[in-house]
C-alpha cells in the first residue's frame, strides 16, 4: 500500500479552528446583503446550463428552474391573452363602444400581460386611435381583403393531424374560403376553438411563458394583483369561478395556460369536436 507525503498525512489530520461567533454572524450578514441586492435589481441567479445532456434533460431542468427558483420565476413570467374580434355583421364595423375603458383597464397590468386581438372587417377609418392604446393592448390586421379574413387559415390548424392522414373530406383551401365566409356571418364560432388558441395562434406567443383567452367586455385592472405566485408556476392550467368553483370547466372570461407546446398547447385534440371541422 502507497504511503501519503508526511506533510499530507499531517495536513489530513489536523483540526481546524472552529469560526468565531463574530465571524459566523458577518457570514450570514454578508449572505443576506447579497440575497437583498439581486433581489433589488431583479437578477438572475446564473444556473448551469444542461443541453450538453440531451434537450429532454435540459427542459425538465428548465422548467424546474422557472418554478422553484425565485428570481427567474418572477421575471420570466409573462402572459399573452388572444382575443379574436370581428364586428357584428348587422351592425357597425367597429370596435364596441366600450373599447376604450377596456383598453385603459388592461393598462394596469402592462408589466405581466399583453392582449393581442386579432382583428378583421375593420376599415381603416374606423380603427382605434393606435397611439392612444396602452403599449400591452396590441390590433393585429389580419384583413386580407374585404371579404377574406386571415383568421381562417389559422382556425384551420386544427385540422393538420386530419390533413396528415389524409382524412379531409374537402381540401384545405375550400375549407379554407368556407370558414372565412361563415366566421363573417357567424363571428362567435371562433370562441368554440379558445382551448385550442395556443395552438393556432402558436407563431405569436412564442415569447410568452403563458397564455390564454379573455374577452373585450371585460374590465382587469392590475391583474397581477389576485393571480397567486403559485398559479403562475405551480400550475399546468388557471381559470376562475364565480361561486361554483365545484364545476370542472374554463371560464371564457378569463382562463390561462402554460405555454407548452408539446402537452399542454395539445390539450384540446382530446375534444373530438374541435378538430372535426370538415
Amino acid at each position: 500500500m502507497l504511503t501519503p507525503p508526511r506533510e499530507y498525512a499531517n495536513m489530513r489530520s489536523k483540526q481546524r479552528p472552529r469560526p468565531s461567533s463574530t465571524q459566523c454572524v458577518g457570514a450570514i450578514l454578508a449572505l443576506g446583503l447579497v440575497c437583498i441586492l439581486l433581489s433589488a435589481f431583479k437578477a438572475d441567479v446564473p444556473t448551469p446550463r444542461h443541453e450538453q445532456f440531451g434537450s429532454q434533460v435540459a427542459e425538465m431542468v428548465d422548467r424546474a428552474e422557472m418554478r422553484y427558483n425565485p428570481y427567474t420565476r418572477k421575471s420570466k413570467n409573462r402572459l399573452a391573452m388572444i382575443i379574436p374580434y370581428l364586428p357584428d355583421s348587422d351592425g357597425a364595423p367597429t370596435f364596441p363602444t366600450y373599447f376604450d375603458l377596456f383598453a385603459t383597464s388592461a393598462a394596469g397590468c402592462a408589466d405581466k400581460i399583453d392582449f393581442l386581438i386579432f382583428h378583421c372587417f375593420v376599415p381603416p377609418s374606423l380603427m382605434p386611435n393606435e397611439d392612444a392604446l396602452p403599449a400591452n393592448v396590441k390590433l393585429i390586421d389580419m384583413n386580407e381583403d374585404s371579404k377574406k379574413c386571415g383568421l381562417s387559415s389559422l382556425f384551420t390548424r386544427v385540422t393538420d393531424e386530419r390533413q396528415k392522414n389524409n382524412e379531409m373530406k374537402i381540401t384545405l383551401e375550400k375549407l379554407t374560403g368556407l370558414l372565412s365566409t361563415q366566421i363573417i356571418d357567424y363571428p362567435y364560432i371562433l370562441v368554440e376553438y379558445k382551448p385550442a388558441f395556443g395552438h393556432i395562434f402558436a407563431d405569436y406567443i412564442e415569447d410568452y411563458s403563458h397564455w390564454g383567452y379573455s374577452d373585450l367586455d371585460v374590465v382587469f385592472g392590475d391583474v397581477t394583483r389576485w393571480i397567486d405566485d403559485d398559479e403562475w408556476n405551480d400550475y399546468d392550467v388557471v381559470t376562475y369561478g364565480f361561486g361554483d368553483q365545484d364545476r370542472l370547466y374554463l371560464r371564457g372570461q378569463f382562463t390561462f395556460h402554460r405555454n407548452d407546446p408539446k402537452y399542454i398547447n395539445q390539450i384540446w385534440r382530446h375534444c373530438r369536436y374541435v378538430q372535426c371541422m370538415r
